[in-house]
């Protein structure tokens, strides 16, 4: 593009072709699903189905324990939660327990989000913050993250279709997916997450960054619908400011509906 000074002398310039990773959003929504405790709910559920303490199925089969035993086979490939831990500490700061291996910290994550969503929320103009925080995503979501992104999304796919099985479900007493995910958590887990507060964040979290990475080149655009943006950013700094005992005060982000 060509930028022009004061006295109308032209100079070429590269435009900025900072790009968000397309994992970054799926990413983000893994730390959240961690955070909330559904990986570690989903591990319980299969352990105890395989000490034989959760009877169900009728002599071993049906759909529930078809998903219970996947589930299980496929332990030994999926990602362990350190290493889970460590993408999300290299690429949002996340860090909310032991990560392995030593990871380089993304510390500036939580302030360019926040001065990114306050200024949408505002009306304030969007474009100075909007690529900041685009550059940081760039720079700290990396390829083995991105690559880490495609296979959460596999396992958080096969977690919810465990979670979504009814026999399960009523053996916990449950009703659906997340008030199983709450008595697990809250009878096997330590306490359950205020899930309500958790997919709030979650789904608004998750919309704000595919929306950056899809508006990124016009944000300087007058003409550009900021109207559904400012809706999700009001929406995660209303949840992110309720209090919730059973996570830490400093941890900033974010599940969305099964």
């Amino acid at each position: 593009m060509t930028e022009f000074d004061s006295f109308g002398r032209g100079r070429r310039v590269e435009a900025d072709v900072t790009r968000i990773p397309p994992a970054a959003a799926e990413l983000y929504l893994a730390a959240q699903f961690e955070e909330a405790k559904l990986f570690a709910v989903a591990d319980m559920i299969a352990d105890q189905f395989m000490s034989g303490s959760l009877a169900i199925g009728s002599h071993g089969q049906g759909p529930a324990t078809e998903k219970l035993y996947a589930w299980l086979k496929s332990r030994s490939m999926r990602m362990a939660e350190p290493e889970r831990r460590s993408h999300y500490l290299r690429a949002f700061g996340f860090a909310g327990g032991k990560s392995s291996p030593p990871t380089i910290e993304n510390s500036d994550f939580v302030a360019c989000w926040t001065r990114f969503v306050t200024a949408a929320s505002q009306a304030q103009p969007i474009s100075t913050p909007g690529h900041e925080l685009a550059r940081n995503l760039a720079q700290h979501v990396t390829r083995p993250s991105s690559s880490a992104a495609l296979e959460l999304t596999q396992t958080i796919k096969a977690m919810l279709e465990l979670f979504g099985q009814a026999e399960i479900q009523a053996a916990y007493g449950g009703q659906d997916s997340w008030t199983l995910v709450e008595q697990v958590a809250k009878r096997f887990l330590g306490g359950a997450v205020d899930l309500v507060r958790a997919r709030t964040l979650a789904s608004t979290g998750s919309n704000i960054v595919r929306w950056l990475a899809s508006h990124l080149a016009e944000l300087d655009s007058q003409r550009l619908q900021l109207g559904e943006l400012r809706a999700w950013c009001e929406g995660w700094l209303a949840a992110a400011a309720a209090s919730s005992p059973a996570r830490p005060a400093d941890w900033r982000p974010k599940l969305p509906r099964v």
